[in-house]
């Protein structure tokens, strides 16, 4: 068989083997299994986890735009190999130091009628089982079609959202036959009835596809997954008439490469939340990255002028404020918003002639603090255009660019993402995407990407007109959906609005329990410099080196333990009554500790929270009992 030319990592055997029906391959553990099934000339990939089938993928393939190169009929197998992956890498964000990277892979391949060949390769990680389609063509071409459809037991639980181009919505809790809305965007959280968990996402988008979403319930489990959204047909309907002409040119075609492969479809699996929430599949299945010295990128804690005021980026003694409280809190970045100076919402050119520009800079600079920009995708469609900008910032010391409304899940919109951070790279910019989609691990291959939103996080306090806010039972699923798979630019932290149904402790809780390269902290300064939980938020760290799940429930409450180098942080949220958490401490060492703890302090009026210390060590419990809505932050 003429082997197929794909990315692999350095390190990495491979062997071939006889040609089977039913080829399976294992994760290092031997705990998760994926095997091929080929039956009435239907293809299947079933996975199975300590023996039991969890979920199963029917795999019917994809038609290219060529007659020759359609693979959606009768296939015949051809030789089948296997591989070993074993990789270690580093990355400058995340919710790990250090990335492993181990898997069982397996390549089987497929012959059309026209003797041409399609392989299906499989990993299976002790974690998970991820799959792609990768063809031999030699030229470009459409791709008319894939026919991949995931079956999940009927009687799960699913979290899901429905589609929403920005991903700004709710991961509500369904049984599959309640997922009538048309599409729901990846990823998607799956409690079996078993009670194993699966979390449904794909990775290694950009420059090769669109992003996938799966389709409505079919009855049996199933859902299919799509790249065709009603705004990129003929005639959909955009009502933002500054970024609408842009999204709406996407159009919802796919181009297939020479040597094209499909994204990498994937599933977290465990039987325990602790899988979900600790993996790191998504990273592991992009390219390694392009970047060799990734010295000047810069994880941190940021701050958020345009929270407060929208018209904070045209003020300058307001941004002066800002990095005052930023350098008085230790944290070290600034969120110049410098598009949309004379805006509050969207990007104007008044930047070009604004003269100040270089003095908020420059004080920033002198108080230690890095600054990054914004701009819209519809300024940053070109090369030129792009190179405009960024050597703009680059006069000014700018680090970093914060890039909006991308609002699109298309191959041209995956394309325009990998062409910013590409050559925001070249410029040595920090990158961050708003109005976006979930991430698809691709900080592994683009480690300046710092972070991205395709989350509703605390803007909604400000712009929504209604009850479309975070809720506690929101801040608790997206640890277990959105955040596993990406960096989360939520802004947390959201003390002095009046709209908030969750308690001071919540709030403070919130930047230890998400995960952001950037953790961008969106109240005024004088709500945290008179903060009474200012000693926790002075400890907010933006790179951790390890994490562990302690408990949780989507939707109820979460509790996270991370730790970075002799620190650990353990922080919990709650939805709903009163809760009362015990946290095994089996993870320190047997030497005793002090925890710094804050909690809700019920006899405030204000409810704000109480700090005290408390000694623990490995043989100890530690017991905390969150408030209504409330939550908790222990530093060891």
């Amino acid at each position: 068989m003429k082997k197929f030319k794909l990315w692999l990592p350095a390190v990495i055997t491979a062997f071939l083997v006889s040609c089977s029906h039913n080829d399976k391959v294992s994760s290092p553990d031997g705990a998760v299994t994926a095997q091929i099934v080929q039956e009435n000339e239907k293809l299947s990939l079933k996975i199975s986890l300590h023996g039991s089938e969890v979920a199963h993928w029917q795999i019917d393939g994809v038609a290219l735009g060529h007659d020759e190169y359609d693979f959606t009929g009768k296939l015949t197998q051809k030789d089948v190999s296997f591989a070993k992956i074993d990789e270690e890498y580093t990355l400058p964000t995340g919710k790990v130091s250090v990335y492993q990277n181990k898997a069982n892979e397996m390549t089987v391949g497929f012959a059309n009628a026209s003797g041409k060949t399609m392989n299906l390769l499989v990993r299976a990680y002790n974690d998970g089982v991820a799959f792609r389609y990768a063809f031999e063509n030699s030229n470009a071409m459409p791709v008319n079609e894939e026919r991949t459809t995931l079956v999940i037991p009927e009687e799960s639980n699913v979290w899901a959202m429905e589609y929403k181009m920005d991903s700004e919505g709710y991961y509500l809790k369904r049984s599959p036959s309640e997922m009538t809305n048309p599409l729901y965007i990846l990823p998607v959280l799956v409690e079996t009835n078993n009670g194993d968990w699966l979390l449904v996402h794909e990775a290694d988008v950009l420059g090769r596809s669109a992003a996938s979403s799966l389709s409505n319930h079919q009855g049996e489990g199933r859902f299919s997954l799509t790249t065709t959204y009603p705004e990129l047909e003929q005639g959909g309907l955009l009502s933002n008439e500054l970024w609408a002409q842009v999204v709406a040119e996407d159009g919802n075609a796919i181009h297939a490469t020479p040597n094209w492969a499909t994204p990498w479809r994937m599933l977290i699996v465990g039987d325990t939340l602790a899988t979900i929430v600790e993996s790191v599949m998504t990273e592991n299945l992009n390219p390694p990255s392009i970047i060799n010295d990734q010295s000047w990128i810069k994880a941190g804690v940021s701050v958020y002028p345009w929270w407060g005021n929208n018209f904070a980026n045209g003020i300058n003694e307001f941004l002066i404020n800002y990095i005052d409280m930023a350098k008085r809190m230790g944290w070290g970045i600034l969120e110049f918003d410098i598009s949309r100076i004379g805006s509050p919402n969207y990007a104007q050119d008044y930047w070009l002639n604004t003269p100040w520009i270089n003095d908020v800079t420059e004080y920033a600079r002198k108080n230690d603090i890095l600054v990054y920009g914004m701009d819209e995708r519809r300024n940053l469609n070109t090369p030129e255009k792009r190179k405009f900008i960024y050597e703009k910032y680059k006069e000014f010391g700018v680090v970093g660019i914060k890039i909006d409304y991308i609002n699109s899940f298309a191959q041209k919109a995956c394309d325009f993402r990998k062409d910013c951070l590409t050559d925001a790279a070249n410029h040595q910019l920090m990158v961050s995407f708003h109005s976006d989609y979930t991430p698809r691990g691709e900080r592994r291959t683009y480690p300046n990407l710092m972070t991205q939103e395709g989350v509703k996080g605390s803007e909604y306090y400000i712009l929504s007109k209604n009850n479309d806010i975070p809720t506690p039972r929101h801040n608790a699923t997206i640890p277990f959906t959105r955040n596993v798979i990406g960096p989360m630019d939520y802004t947390p932290t959201a003390f002095s609005t009046d709209r908030r149904t969750t308690t001071y402790a919540h709030e403070t809780a919130l930047p230890f329990v998400f995960e952001s390269g950037w953790v961008v902290m969106c109240d005024k300064p004088n709500n945290y410099l008179f903060s009474s939980g200012i000693n926790i938020l002075q400890q907010i760290e933006a790179f951790w080196d390890e994490i562990k799940f302690i408990a949780g429930y989507p939707g109820e409450y979460t509790v996270i333990a991370r730790r970075k180098g002799e620190k650990w942080v353990i922080a919990g949220i709650n939805s709903g009554p009163s809760r009362k958490v015990t946290i095994e401490m089996d993870f320190l060492s047997d030497q005793i500790s002090q925890v710094l703890l804050c909690m809700d302090d019920k006899n405030d009026p204000q409810n704000r929270c109480v700090m005290f210390y408390y000694p623990v060590n490995n043989q100890k419990l530690l017991s905390i009992e969150m408030s209504e809505n409330g939550g908790f932050v222990a530093i060891i």
